[in-house]
């Protein structure tokens, strides 16, 4: 199951610009030109960390244990909901 390797949050620039923070060194990985775009861009670790869990479900070529594969698509999903929640400013 995938997980979220780096975490990163928005907050307001100057200029209507958004700032993309890194969480584990406080450092600027990107600005969103416009402040508007800064949830989407900020969530985009998780966006990419909900997709692999959503591929781990459906490509697991050995699955022998159905509880084990519903375990998997339950959290699968609620990665993928946490993430759209995070790039709609929505609370998770």
């Amino acid at each position: 199951m995938s997980k979220i390797k780096t975490r990163w949050y928005y907050k307001p620039g100057s200029g209507g610009q958004g700032l993309i923070i890194s969480e584990a060194d406080g450092r600027n990985v990107a600005v969103a030109y416009d402040a508007e775009d800064s949830p989407l861009i900020a969530a985009a670790p998780a966006l990419l960390a909900a997709c692999e869990a959503a591929i781990d479900v459906f490509d697991e070529p050995d699955i022998m244990d159905i509880d084990e594969w519903m375990e998997m698509k339950k959290r699968a999903v609620a990665m993928l909901r946490a993430a759209i929640a995070k790039a709609k400013r929505e609370q998770a």
